[in-house]
């Protein structure tokens, strides 16, 4: 059976420009009555997918609270190397009065943050909850970081990692549905029911050839050619910078062996 609908690669159709040719492709045969030329079992199932385009050109956009993690995180970092710096001055300074507080807090530190500057993000988190875990533990401990002036650095970082906790709790499950979404077999699925409805339309012209099918498939292939053109156009376009690109390497390499 010879095609009288104009078909071509509709997977060359780019991201943008998809829903266009969808919508606009549904809009003409809506206007033909699908039912009255039989087409309207396939056409009700591109109907049914025609809600989900806007999903395919949905950009994502960064959650407002991605923005305030970062900033804690390098908070997180400053207060880690405050703690670790004021250790090390303590230990240096072997003043007499803080020997045992320095014995006590400095260990720790060095046990889970001394290293930390460039671990990863799971790393860092696993480390100072540790940390403050081990601290918390012991009454002893609190007052000796008080002593050798960590005290206030550890509170904030325990503040602050109760906050980014928070945070990313409600960034997890405030997340856009969408991304759940397989985009690549929602555009292949669009696109099969939108071949059917074309192949609907070429067969039940050959089955009622008492209907008259032309004026609609007429509008829909002028619609089409559209596209069809774009995708010509950038494919020519694609060949000849790819052929000036390696007739310039080509040259080059000539000119070099040729120097030598």
């Amino acid at each position: 059976m010879k095609k009288v609908i104009l078909i071509f690669s509709f997977l060359k159709i780019r991201k943008q420009e998809f829903p266009e040719i969808i919508n606009g492709a549904i809009a003409i045969v809506q206007k033909y009555n699908p039912k009255a030329l039989f087409i309207d079992g396939m056409f009700n199932l591109l109907l049914e997918l025609q809600t989900s385009l806007s999903v395919l050109t949905n950009k994502t956009v960064s959650h407002p609270l991605t923005k305030v993690l970062k900033t804690q995180r390098k908070r997180r970092l400053e207060l880690i190397s405050a703690i670790v710096w004021q250790g090390e001055a303590a230990e240096k300074a072997a003043v007499t009065s803080q020997a045992e507080a320095v014995s006590l807090v400095v260990p720790l530190i060095n046990k889970h943050l001394s290293t930390l500057s460039r671990e990863n993000l799971k790393v860092i988190h696993q480390e100072v909850q540790n940390f403050l875990w081990e601290f918390k533990l012991n009454d002893v401990m609190v007052s000796a970081a008080t002593t050798i002036g960590v005290k206030l650095f550890i509170d904030e970082l325990k503040a602050l990692e109760d906050s980014m906790a928070v945070n990313i709790t409600t960034r997890r499950e405030s997340k856009s549905p969408n991304r759940s979404v397989n985009k690549v077999e929602l555009r292949n699925n669009i696109i099969d029911a939108f071949s059917r409805l074309l192949n609907s339309i070429e067969l039940a012209k050959v089955e009622h050839a008492e209907l008259d099918y032309m004026p609609m498939i007429n509008e829909l292939n002028e619609f089409l050619v559209i596209y069809q053109a774009l995708i010509r156009n950038r494919t020519t376009r694609s060949k000849t910078a790819a052929q000036k690109t390696t007739t310039v390497t080509s040259s080059t390499t000539t000119t070099a062996t040729a120097a030598n």
